[in-house]
């Protein structure tokens, strides 16, 4: 009985995965052949330059590097087939084809986002908890809308979720170094697809103050491990913000005031964004029926295991808090709460 529960559980999870890749994956071919999402170019064209140069540095630090080395290698491996199968160079390539591969590589990570979410829910609650879940993020607009663009607030996501899950298994299972070293990196890998995913740190926390009330080791080595490979992470995909650190200071700034002051067609007409950011999310982003069920839920997990309720909140109640402090409004901001 036990086997055919898991026969089904895992079949369902599958057609749901393969459901979100296929919805995903129709919309990599967008504006084709132009490429017409205005932040696509910018990592795109940085990814080219450092395979035709050689030169590492982006020289573009609005976003973080990692999606930019994500996308070269990407570019790297699709050169070689071309070449080596069909003998095309890559001045022969059409430009839009690298358009496409970086949105094809956000669709996979993407659909791992997917598979991630149903592993933090079964593991904190069910497989059915977990399945829903699953659908929910699967369904919602503004996951799908920006699963097929060479952005990077998909992988950003991705990487917020590992992290949480790896606080996951510290609530459930104890403090297992290996949990702690994979949070602290997952962590680091999230803030270096996008600067605002810095929040995507506090589940581990939650779980290691949870775990560590009854002995009062609040500071220990797998803390202190997880916290060092944060910053390490970060620097070792996006490395020149050590190296060029004025050109990646100045863009950090460039940033702020660019949010602070607001981006036209995109802002609130007062100093924040808070309304914005709930309305669309209740409306677009998420969804109204998925909001009020996620309120409820969160209302009686606070009731029954609020640590559980601190662990799932931490992240995206910061996230909202810190974007919604700022004038600008770009609903993909919001897409790692999902």
């Amino acid at each position: 009985m036990e086997s055919r529960k898991n026969n089904t559980t895992t079949l369902l999870l599958y057609l749901i995965l393969v459901s979100a890749f296929a919805i995903r994956f129709k919309g990599v071919w967008f504006g084709y052949p132009l490429s017409v999402h205005p932040d696509e170019p910018r990592l795109v064209e940085s990814a080219l330059r450092i395979i035709i140069t050689g030169d590492l540095n982006p020289h573009f630090f609005n976003y973080p590097s990692l999606n930019i080395y994500l996308q070269a290698l990407s570019y790297r491996i699709y050169i070689f087939v071309m070449q080596f199968f069909l003998g095309i160079s890559i001045t022969e390539i059409p430009k839009i084809n690298f358009f496409l591969i970086g949105r094809s590589l956000n669709v996979f990570l993407s659909v791992l986002t997917i598979l991630v979410t149903y592993k933090i829910g079964k593991r904190l609650f069910s497989p059915i908890t977990g399945l829903v879940s699953a659908c929910f993020i699967g369904a919602s607009v503004l996951h799908i809308s920006n699963s097929f663009t060479a952005t990077v607030d998909t992988s950003a996501a991705l990487w917020t979720s590992l992290s949480c899950l790896m606080a996951v298994s510290i609530l459930k299972n104890g403090k297992k170094s290996w949990c702690y070293c994979l949070g602290g990196i997952f962590a680091g890998l999230a803030i270096s697809s996008k600067y605002t995913a810095f929040v995507c740190f506090t589940p581990i926390l939650v779980a290691h103050y949870k775990m560590s009330r009854v002995h009062k080791d609040w500071i220990d080595r797998n803390i202190i491990i997880a916290l060092l490979l944060v910053p390490v992470a970060f620097l070792v995909t996006t490395p020149y913000a050590l190296i060029d650190s004025n050109a990646f200071l100045d863009a950090l700034k460039y940033e702020a005031h660019h949010y602070s002051i607001g981006h036209p067609g995109h802002e609130s007409t007062g100093t924040t964004s808070f309304y914005l950011y709930a309305n669309y999310l209740s409306t677009k982003g998420y969804g109204l029926f998925p909001i009020l069920l996620s309120g409820f839920g969160m209302l009686c997990l606070l009731k029954n295991d609020s640590w559980k309720a601190a662990l799932l909140l931490s992240t995206p109640v910061l996230i909202f808090l810190f974007v919604g402090k700022y004038k600008g409004f770009f609903d993909r901001n919001v897409i790692a709460m999902i």
